[in-house]
């Protein structure tokens, strides 16, 4: 008896097919490079190619949120990572250095004070210390 249940459960357990089911949740999404993603109570944020979005619905639907992203939306510029402390977004760029935003993403202040970063002007690229004055 001890042998059937065990045949009878090993047969059970290999029949059994676990299916993921993923749903795209892309809409108003530029096409892009995800990089990362932060979570701010019901606000989840993505970094991508060309800016921050953000979507209160699971992903349903996404919103620009570039307001003060200077070199935004140059599609070769890209979030790097979104990172949250306190009342404080910040965005790394790939471009223009650090970026901060005190009012959940919908204005960004650059924040790269002593930093060095890639400045783009005029289609030239060169490296550059920040010293913006922080408020």
């Amino acid at each position: 008896m001890k042998k059937l249940a065990f045949y009878l459960l090993t047969i059970l357990m290999f029949s059994i097919q676990v299916i993921a089911q993923w749903e795209p949740c892309n809409n108003g999404l530029l096409s892009g490079e995800i990089s990362c993603f932060l979570k701010d109570g019901n606000n989840i944020y993505t970094g991508i190619d060309g800016g921050v979005y953000m979507t209160t619905g699971n992903g349903n639907n996404w919103i620009p949120k570039n307001k003060g992203l200077t070199t935004i939306p140059i599609p070769d510029t890209a979030i790097g990572s979104l990172a949250i402390n306190e009342n404080y977004i910040f965005a790394s760029t790939d471009i223009e250095g650090i970026f901060r935003s005190t009012d959940k993403g919908e204005n960004w202040v650059q924040n790269s004070n002593g930093v060095y970063f890639i400045v783009a002007q005029n289609n030239q690229y060169t490296y550059s210390k920040s010293f913006v004055v922080l408020r």
